[in-house]
This record gives C-alpha cells, sequence and structure tokens, in this order.
C-alpha cells in the first residue's frame, strides 16, 4: 500500500498533475527520458522503488545508473569484438547471443541494467529474460549495485556505485576508471 500512496497513479500521470517531490523516481526518469510514454515511465519508476527499497540502495543512484547503462531501454545488449574467451563461452558453453553482423563479436551485457555476462554465470541468472522481463531485470542490477554498496560505501562514500561499472578492481585502478563514469551518472540525476 505503501507504494501506491507514494507513486503517481494513472489519472494523476495522464492528467500531468505529479508532485515531484512526492514521485522523484518518476519526474527523474521523465526529466532523463522526455519521449518515454508516461505509463512506462510510471511502470519503471515503480519497480526502481520497490527494489531499492529491499535492496536497501538509493533509488536516484540507481535511476540515473539505468538511464546510463540502457536508456532505459529493456532490451539493450552492448557487445565486445576480438575476444576468443568471450567467444566460447557464449557460443559453446552458455550460449548467451552472438552478433551475426560482426564476426568474432559477441553480446555481454543485457538488459535495462546491463548486467554483464560475468554476473550473469555468477549469479545464475537468465540472459534472456534479462531483455524481456523489467522487474527481473531491474532487480538482478538492484542485487549487483546492493553488493558494492554493502562491500565499498564505508571505504569509498563518494565513488562506491562507480564500482557497478568497474567491478572489483584494486583501489588505484578505480580512481581512473570511476572518474569518468561518475560524471556519467551525476548528469542523470
Amino acid at each position: 500500500m505503501l507504494v501506491l500512496m507514494l507513486t503517481p497513479t494513472m489519472s494523476q500521470a495522464k492528467n500531468n498533475k505529479i508532485s515531484c517531490r512526492k514521485n522523484p523516481i518518476y519526474c527523474q526518469i521523465r526529466k532523463n527520458k522526455p519521449s518515454m510514454k508516461w505509463q512506462d515511465a510510471m511502470e519503471l519508476s515503480n519497480v526502481i522503488y520497490q527494489v531499492s527499497k529491499r535492496h536497501k540502495i538509493p533509488s536516484k543512484i540507481y535511476t540515473a545508473i539505468l538511464m546510463q547503462e540502457s536508456r532505459y531501454k529493456l532490451n539493450a545488449l552492448a557487445k565486445s569484438c576480438g575476444f576468443r574467451e568471450l567467444a566460447s563461452v557464449n557460443k559453446v558453453k552458455y550460449n548467451f547471443a552472438v552478433s551475426k553482423k560482426n564476426v568474432g563479436c559477441v553480446y555481454t551485457d543485457f538488459g535495462i541494467a546491463q548486467v554483464h555476462y560475468k554476473s550473469i554465470l555468477r549469479q545464475n541468472l537468465d540472459h534472456k529474460r534479462l531483455l524481456t522481463d523489467l522487474n527481473y531485470s531491474v532487480n538482478a542490477g538492484a542485487e549487483i549495485l546492493s553488493y558494492f554498496a554493502r562491500k565499498f560505501a564505508k571505504k569509498e562514500p563518494h565513488r562506491w556505485f562507480c564500482r557497478y561499472n568497474v567491478g572489483t578492481q584494486s583501489a588505484n585502478k578505480v580512481k581512473i576508471a570511476c572518474s569518468g563514469y561518475i560524471k556519467l551518472v551525476k548528469r542523470w540525476m
């Protein structure tokens, strides 16, 4: 019931009578992607709200990460080329989608949260479902982000969320890798 009270109703959204003070996730989504249908923005904001509360992650940061990673596109795919290890992992062992346009290219990141294939393997996720099920895809990314929050938020209070993009590299490597990603994410907050 609390979710319904904090998220816009259909009639509120349709009539553009949304209070951004009461519905900050919805408003953040609409500001970041004005072309998104209000129904889709409302559904996504509700999912982000629920998942953020469940995993104890800041919804503002997670909403910005989703925009940066996929532009809120559920069926987003990212591909890498020229890696034999990826090609063999994707084609034979795990049957991930292989790009038909570029030989030697494989898809490595899946869904609205752009979950990396190594995370998919580690968490035993369904890469096809990441592309079709909004709740599943947003939740998978939130689980990953919450892991980094628990592990790094105290040590790296201003940049822990960039670990979503750079992983568990050493602190020295993270400083370099994170600087660009932090700027990219913060522009969507």
